[in-house]
């Protein structure tokens, strides 16, 4: 996982830990960041089309406003369109490699919950590529976060976050 994914994306490790004794496949449905970079800085149309599938859209107002607001201070505000389109695109890449791995017996995603939460990105692209039933499952840290309550119930504007909402330590 560090040399994959980073030692920020530690906590990932018993997950894989399990794949790999149940001799699960495990694919990487991510785009490389050099492209994205590149889409960011020369826009979607400069990277080879092979990186953009078809089904590839950008996401709607609603989409575009919770991503403003998580990226509001770390991204300067011209450049928000630029690294929305990255996070579409993200998500298109992801949910068409999930669509051609849906044989597979055991077939669970670990994404960022941006790319999950309102059945949002990635999920509702997949929908839109498969038949077979989502089911989102979003894990909420008791200790580092305190507003986990939240997270329970409707937001009166997206709905719900996932179909279960799972408390960890």
């Amino acid at each position: 996982v560090r040399e994959l994914a980073g030692k920020q994306n530690l906590s990932y490790s018993p997950i894989f830990a399990i794949a790999q004794s149940l001799k699960a496949p495990v694919f990487g449905l991510n785009l490389p960041r050099k492209i994205k970079q590149k889409a960011i800085k020369e826009g979607i149309e400069s990277i080879d089309p092979k990186y953009v599938p078809e089904s590839h859209y950008t996401g709607g107002a609603n989409y575009l406003e919770r991503f403003s607001d998580a990226m509001g201070g770390h991204v300067p505000e011209p450049l928000i369109k630029k690294y929305f389109m990255a996070q579409c695109l993200t998500d298109s890449v992801m949910a068409y490699n999930l669509s051609l791995n849906e044989q597979h017996a055991l077939n669970f995603t670990i994404a960022g919950s941006f790319h999950t939460d309102f059945y949002d990105g990635t999920v509702i692209r997949l929908k839109n590529l498969t038949s077979l039933e989502i089911v989102t499952i979003k894990l909420v840290s008791k200790s580092v976060n305190s507003e986990y309550p939240s997270y329970f119930g409707q937001d009166p504007k997206y709905g719900a976050y996932a179909d279960y909402i799972i408390l960890v330590p």
